[in-house]
């Protein structure tokens, strides 16, 4: 259970960046009607990356 609070605390910590993918995805597939299936691994792909990045840094005090 501590892996998923964590991963939900960081996920909360970087909420402008899942606001960002999410919304290049909405904009991707029902704008610009790119396929669905690679733009959602991409944006997983990108908030996977940002979430490892940010577990990697020491906590700001």
């Amino acid at each position: 259970m501590p892996v998923t609070k964590t991963i939900v605390n960081l996920l909360w910590q970087q909420r402008v960046v899942l606001a960002c993918a999410l919304t290049a995805a909405v904009f991707l597939v029902g704008v610009w009607h790119a396929p669905l299936i690679p733009v959602v691994i991409g944006c997983m792909a990108a908030l996977s990356l940002k979430l490892i990045s940010a577990r990697r840094k020491p906590p700001r005090d």
